[in-house]
């Protein structure tokens, strides 16, 4: 055989070999999966958040988009400029569930307040169907007049049992 001989069969044997272990692929492999998922409302949901009946006239707590919206824009008492204000209560939190939890309110603002702060708001244990409140303590400062400022509630619910 010359050179060119050689070298002819020699890619052959490889080209032979590539298709082999080419055949061995996966071909395409499609599954139909069905998943349903309810998103109950706030007021059914493990913990509720609600406007307490005792409320400061002008707060609301209403559901917006799937989260619980906290309005102090009508509040009778008003935020005043260069002031601490105390709203309490602001809303209800209620366990809906069937185990006891640990409920903790926390609150920030990233925007124009000195400060904010949950009211009434340590740790607390409530049993299926308890409801506690919290309120807001909200230092305003001065020259703020017609400001509005955002507000981070976090609302922590353990199972008592993980402690």
């Amino acid at each position: 055989m010359r050179p060119k001989g050689k070298l002819f069969a020699l890619l052959a044997v490889f080209a032979a070999i590539g298709l082999v272990t080419a055949s061995g692929a996966f071909t395409t492999v499609q599954a139909d999966r069905t998943a349903t998922v309810t998103v109950n409302g706030d007021n059914n949901a493990l913990i509720s958040i609600s406007t307490p009946a005792d409320a400061p006239a002008g707060v609301n707590v209403s559901n917006t988009g799937g989260e619980a919206v906290i309005n102090l824009g009508n509040a009778s008492t008003g935020l005043n400029s260069n002031a601490t204000t105390i709203l309490s209560p602001v809303a209800n939190i209620t366990n809906n569930g069937n185990e006891d939890v640990t409920v903790t309110v926390s609150v920030s603002s990233s925007n124009g307040l000195n400060s904010a702060s949950a009211v009434n708001a340590s740790s607390t244990d409530l049993g299926p169907g308890d409801t506690t409140q919290f309120g807001l303590e909200l230092d305003v400062p001065g020259g703020s007049v017609g400001q509005s400022f955002d507000l981070v509630i976090e609302i922590d619910a353990n199972d008592t049992d993980d402690s």
